[in-house]
């Protein structure tokens, strides 16, 4: 039977069916696949909310057969990337579907023309926007639960990567840390440090409304003495940390700070204008 592909406007109609098919039909009744939150993925989606595209552009398509979707997959092009890395590489990402080669087939012919319509020489993914987006493909552990910051996908989807010519470029290793029925000790500690130094304090609230009304306007001083403590740890423990890094936002173009403190948990801190904390 025949598979249809069609091209979605960037409207929110179009791109909620784009968004709800590996909910409703590839993973439906999946145990272990955790789905995205839909109003995320449209702010990450359409062009006029994600600032990615004033350096990327997209096209988002999905396959169906006898009237019914059977797969999806979106286009990328990161002009910002490509620009820096001399390379004219197109992305899929965003890919799901059903185990069928005529099914797949479709769909990355659809992207591979647009690809090479706009001047694009390789395709590699799956890949976003930018590393801020769920990258990869699930190679091991379909048993364990997923999470919204990684990709889940079935067994299958490494073979039709792999048959279409697609190349492993990278080991991305995800961990799971327990989380202890008591704080630890150093923690406490830490803990202890940081809310003297800074005169913070546990605030407890019982309407979500009252803390965004109070605490979450991000020009508030309460918001860059959260920020600069942050930093500060950050630099107090730079010895002691596994990670830390110092880049550029690909979204904003501002620095961002990123560090793991410690073995048994992390702290991941973001400075920068498009995650709504003061640039440092």
């Amino acid at each position: 039977m025949a598979v249809d592909i069609h091209k979605l406007e960037p409207t929110k109609k179009e791109l909620l069916k784009f968004i709800h098919f590996p909910i409703d039909v590839i993973y439906k009744g999946n145990q272990y696949y955790v789905p995205d939150l839909a109003n995320d993925m449209l702010t990450t989606f359409l062009p006029e909310e994600n600032p990615a595209y004033e350096f990327c552009e997209s096209a988002f398509f999905m396959a169906y057969r006898d009237g019914k979707p059977v797969g999806r997959i979106a286009g990328i092009i990161n002009k910002l990337v490509n620009e820096r890395a001399g390379k004219a590489e197109g992305r899929f990402g965003f890919v799901d579907f059903i185990d069928d080669e005529e099914v797949v087939d479709a769909l990355y012919g659809a992207v591979v023309d647009w690809a090479k319509g706009k001047g694009m020489t390789q395709l590699t993914g799956p890949l976003g926007f930018t590393d801020m987006d769920p990258e990869g493909c699930l190679i091991e552990g379909f048993d364990q639960l997923s999470t919204q910051a990684t990709i889940y996908n079935y067994p299958y989807y490494q073979k039709h990567f792999e048959r279409l010519g697609f190349v492993k470029d990278a080991d991305w290793v995800e961990f799971k840390i327990d989380v202890p029925k008591e704080i630890p000790e150093k923690m406490l500690k830490i803990g202890n440090i940081v809310q003297n130094r800074f005169g913070l304090h546990l605030v407890e609230k019982t309407s979500l409304k009252e803390v965004v009304g109070k605490y979450g306007d991000p020009s508030s001083h309460l918001s860059t003495r959260l920020t600069t403590a942050c930093l500060a740890i950050l630099r107090s423990q730079k010895s002691r940390c596994s990670t830390t890094s110092r880049n550029i936002c690909l979204s904003c173009h501002s620095t961002t700070f990123r560090s793991w403190l410690m073995p048994t948990t992390s702290l991941w801190v973001w400075a920068c204008r498009c995650h709504r904390f003061p640039k440092r």
